[in-house]
């Protein structure tokens, strides 16, 4: 079976998951034919890489590597259960002449080993730096004293992300609660190394919310909110990481049953977005929660042409529930049967089916309706 083996790189860039090596400049024409040479090992491979690259992981995901020049680099992906040893140490030698100094680290999730990998001067050096039960994040965010506060606190915040992704939503378990304490304090460790805050601040306001802290994130949000001036505010990605940080303050509000204060963060955001507003579906809940079924109604229809497959699917769920509300069953048919067959698989199908059936308001009216039961 193998163990998956995570790769992170902390020299020449961060690259969270995943290393990427530049082939020098004076080798770029003859690189290709030389890596072809000899066996290949797995998980490596050749990529020209402008302006940005997704480093392909196998068990586990690869992380997005920004160039901001048309140039090769040698790629080795995570996740992988075999392939990091001799074959790979000796192809890197092979080759460490045309490629320029890196460093990255590699860990196997069950032996707990941690090695550091170094290219010097076109020369490989494979060391074990921790035998302990220990992981690459971990292991360089406590011995890597060299990083520059940028990398830090942006390894910080990819550990929490990833950590984020994982947690349950109910954190009732001693294991999930110090999971949850280190990914709150990986983000403001980021937020105080980090130049501009804004991404460390977006995720720590996500990750309070799914922590059932929802209060944290307003006392946090609010002033932001209150100072926002629209005008001086960049466009581009400074705007869009604004408007998604604005919008879980809209949550929280949401989540302490303000549904007055949460619409009005929504459709702030929706300016800032600009032409798409990728939070229609949290308009609608917001103008339901005050009780205005009209214009949620409204909301989510005007919403469906400008959205994504999954934003599309949440605004059919929500057309289904209102028009029952409004007592219009062929509508509320017709939309639960477009949120069921717009699933990905038979599974997914299944789950949709559920959710409507467990809705209070739908299943008091579909319940035991034979057309319900015939939607697949």
């Amino acid at each position: 079976m193998g163990n998956v083996h995570t790769v992170l790189q902390t020299k020449p860039q961060l690259v969270y998951r995943g290393a990427v090596i530049r082939v020098r400049s004076e080798h770029r024409d003859i690189f290709d034919d030389a890596f072809r040479a000899t066996p290949i090992p797995s998980y490596m491979h050749v990529h020209r890489a402008h302006p940005s690259y997704r480093v392909p992981g196998v068990n586990i995901d690869g992380s997005t590597f920004r160039s901001g020049e048309f140039v090769l680099y040698l790629v080795i992906q995570p996740g992988g259960k075999w392939g990091y040893g001799d074959d790979m140490i000796t192809k890197i030698g092979e080759l460490g002449h045309m490629l320029e100094d890196a460093t990255w680290y590699i860990d196997d999730e069950y032996q707990g080993y941690v090695q550091r990998w170094q290219l010097r001067a076109g020369t490989l050096a494979v060391e074990v730096v921790s035998e302990a039960a220990d992981d690459v994040d971990s292991y360089v965010l406590r011995a890597c004293e060299d990083l520059h506060p940028e990398v830090r606190g942006s390894l910080y915040i990819q550990r929490a992300i990833d950590a984020l992704e994982y947690l349950v939503h109910d954190i009732d378990e001693d294991d999930e609660d110090d999971e949850y304490a280190m990914i709150c304090a990986d983000l403001e460790a980021a937020m105080r190394l980090q130049a501009d805050p804004s991404r460390a601040r977006y995720e720590l306001a996500r990750a309070y919310i799914k922590g059932h802290e929802p209060e944290r994130t307003v006392r946090m949000l609010r002033p932001l909110y209150e100072q926002l001036d629209e005008a001086n505010l960049a466009y581009g990605e400074p705007r869009r990481v604004m408007a998604e940080t604005i919008d879980q303050l809209g949550i929280a509000y949401l989540a302490l049953d303000n549904p007055e204060e949460a619409l009005a963060c929504f459709l702030r955001t929706k300016d800032l977005y600009g032409h798409r507003a990728p939070n229609a579906t949290l308009r609608c809940q917001a103008l339901a929660e005050t009780g205005d079924f009209v214009k949620a109604r409204e909301a989510a229809k005007a919403a469906i042409s400008t959205q994504t497959t999954t934003e599309l699917a949440e605004s059919y769920f929500q057309l289904a529930i209102l028009e029952t509300l409004a007592g219009q069953p062929e509508a509320a048919l017709a939309h639960a049967n477009q949120y069921i067959d717009s699933a990905r698989n038979e599974y997914q199908a299944k789950k949709r089916r559920e959710r409507l059936e467990r809705h209070h308001t739908f299943a008091a009216m579909f319940r035991d309706d034979p057309r319900f039961q015939g939607l697949e």
